[in-house]
């Protein structure tokens, strides 16, 4: 029960920190000029893109140490 209470104040915190940032891009965005919030945006999207690949990458090596047995694997 306690997990789920956690879990659920987690989910809570992140749909709001999710809202916000698009708040705040969306304040940033709409100050600048066409080309330049289209650059900001390649930016923000490149930045996300990298830390999805990152963990992606990540989970499978956690995946790969547990079937080693916990040896790393290179």
């Amino acid at each position: 029960m306690a997990t789920e209470s956690y879990e659920a104040d987690q989910n809570t915190t992140r749909t709001e920190a999710a809202g916000e940032l698009q708040r705040l891009l969306g304040g940033i965005l709409r100050r600048l000029d066409g080309p330049t919030a289209e650059r900001l945006l390649l930016a923000v999207r490149a930045e996300l893109d990298a830390r999805d690949a990152r963990a992606y990458a990540s989970g499978w090596q956690d995946a790969m140490e547990a079937a080693a047995g916990g040896e790393r694997a290179v």
